[in-house]
């Protein structure tokens, strides 16, 4: 009878540490995030995420929330719309698991996300009409002071500099000399 009941007090104490475990994890990938250590974060969120069934359903909500501004940040923006449409869908079985800030940013961002999704919101893509240069797939087919950027030949920074006549010591040399 006391090995029975030593092994059921060993099993609430390992679940206990698990679950105090995930919990921390929580927090790490928070600190992570609130850093602005993004990838850090990630990494944490990805590692805890077959195992967030584990916290409790406020611990979810932010797993959720930090999950998906994480992924927004990074500009994951599919993913980032998934996890924060969790946190939003979770958040009436825990009202109080994000701060006010935290919520009004949530409804923000997601709000964002779906007006880009559904064509609701002009995208940021330029127009081919609006494009100046020229089609390419390598900076090879671009003119000089010109690179393939995103299947356009852009201009770089050195292509807009001024160009000054070049000059040489030979030339120098080779001119006669001006005496009043």
């Amino acid at each position: 009878m006391k090995a029975l009941a030593f092994a059921l007090v060993s099993c609430a104490v390992l679940a206990l540490a698990a679950c105090s475990n995930y919990a921390d994890m929580l927090r790490r990938g928070q600190g992570y995030y609130e850093r602005n250590e993004y990838e850090r974060a990630l990494a944490v969120w990805r590692h805890l995420e077959d195992d967030r069934d584990s916290l409790g359903p406020g611990g979810r909500v932010r797993y959720y929330y930090f999950r998906g501004m994480t992924d927004f940040r990074l500009g994951y923006e599919a993913d980032a719309r998934y996890w924060l449409g969790l946190a939003q869908a979770s958040r009436s079985g825990a009202r109080d698991a994000l701060s006010e800030d935290e919520g009004k940013r949530l409804d923000e961002t997601l709000a964002g996300l779906s007006k880009k999704v559904f064509g609701l919101e002009p995208t940021d893509a330029p127009q081919e009409e609006e494009t100046l240069g020229e089609k390419c797939a390598w900076s090879s087919e671009c003119e000089p002071g010109f690179v393939c950027e995103d299947g356009y030949c852009v201009q770089t920074d050195a292509g807009l500099a001024p160009k000054e006549p070049a000059s040489s010591d030979a030339e120098a040399e080779d001119a006669p000399a001006k005496h009043p």
